[in-house]
């Protein structure tokens, strides 16, 4: 199907005839989810995906968007997703809670009650209830759920539009590396907007295509048709600059209290995330730990070659980030109006 993300379904079938009929078939458009334009062009591919960005605000975002049962089928365990994952919350770092109930805290709210969105298998609310937070969750993925229910979180499966949470029933939204993920971030946001009461608080955490890395290694993309190291398409449906994010916020209704950018990401990982190697993570996470496997050994040659032509952007990218106080992660707090 060709389709318009706020209009309705064009077939394949229904423009070939219009085609032979002589009727004039209209151009398909495709809507920024950020402020609705239809200006955009394409400015890379990841995995066999085009990726498009927004001549009004910037927005990067897969197109056409995947059919969410292709999407359903990326995410399940049987596809190596959530493979290594701890069972055991106890387990898990706690030291992420920590920093952000005292981030929570600075902003005028302890100890409230909670809402992860996109919780996974909850590790994040398994601390903060530890720090005394009323906590929920919302997770798609089933095997997820049933990890965090194992450690016996009251976790929602399906996505935040579709619960039945009283409105401002929560004092706190978290999203952690969740937003890139979804289908329509505004509607999400929509959602979360009305479930928190009033003066509550969204905390949004991404990855940041403004970083020195993203920039430095999209012109490799553009030049040289490489596929873009930064983005993670399928996985990631959108890309969100800054000044992209706080305006998608403050459309639904959010006020800004703090924007941060911060953090690097690993060099092996930028290797990793290319898409060309994604046969040789499943290989090596088969037994739900990273481990040695022969086909490391066959793509030593090639993974080599990846390092030898990312190494200069990334670097270039390291120093960029240094130079201009920014980082790989956007860490953003709203306050609903």
């Amino acid at each position: 199907m060709l389709r318009g993300r706020f209009g309705g379904n064009l077939s394949i079938c229904t423009a070939i005839n219009r085609f032979a009929t002589g009727a004039t078939v209209k151009a398909v458009h495709v809507f920024c989810d950020c402020c609705s334009s239809s200006e955009s062009k394409d400015i890379a591919t990841k995995r066999g995906y085009k990726l498009r960005q927004c001549g009004n605000c910037g927005l990067i975002f897969v197109c056409p968007l995947p059919e969410p049962e292709h999407l359903a089928k990326l995410y399940r365990k049987t596809a190596g997703y959530f493979t290594t994952a701890n069972t055991d919350l106890s387990e898990t770092s706690q030291s992420y809670a920590i920093n952000m109930s005292k981030v929570l805290s600075n902003n005028g709210i302890e100890a409230g009650r909670l809402l992860d969105v996109g919780c996974s298998t909850g590790a994040f609310i398994y601390h903060m209830r530890r720090l005394k937070w009323q906590v929920t969750g919302v997770e798609v993925n089933p095997d997820a759920v049933a990890v965090a229910r194992q450690n016996h979180l009251d976790v929602v499966r399906g996505k935040l539009e579709n619960c039945s949470f009283d409105e401002g029933s929560f004092d706190v939204i978290h999203m952690g590396d969740v937003i890139e993920h979804l289908s329509s971030p505004r509607e999400t946001l929509r959602a979360a907007h009305r479930l928190l009461r009033k003066g509550g608080l969204i905390v949004i955490r991404t990855i940041n295509a403004k970083c020195g890395f993203a920039v430095s290694s999209l012109l490799l993309a553009k030049i040289f048709r490489f596929p873009w190291p930064h983005s993670e398409a399928p996985y990631h449906l959108y890309d969100f600059y800054p000044k992209t994010l706080s305006r998608l916020l403050s459309g639904v209704g959010f006020e800004m209290v703090s924007l941060n950018c911060f953090g690097y990401t690993p060099f092996l990982y930028t290797v990793g995330a290319t898409g060309f190697f994604d046969d040789l993570k499943s290989a090596m996470k088969k037994t739900g730990k990273y481990r040695f496997c022969l086909q490391l050994l066959k793509d030593i040659p090639k993974l080599a070659l990846v390092a030898a032509i990312l190494f200069p952007f990334y670097i270039w990218g390291t120093i960029s980030d240094r130079l201009q106080g920014t980082g790989a992660r956007i860490l953003l707090i709203g306050r609903r109006r």
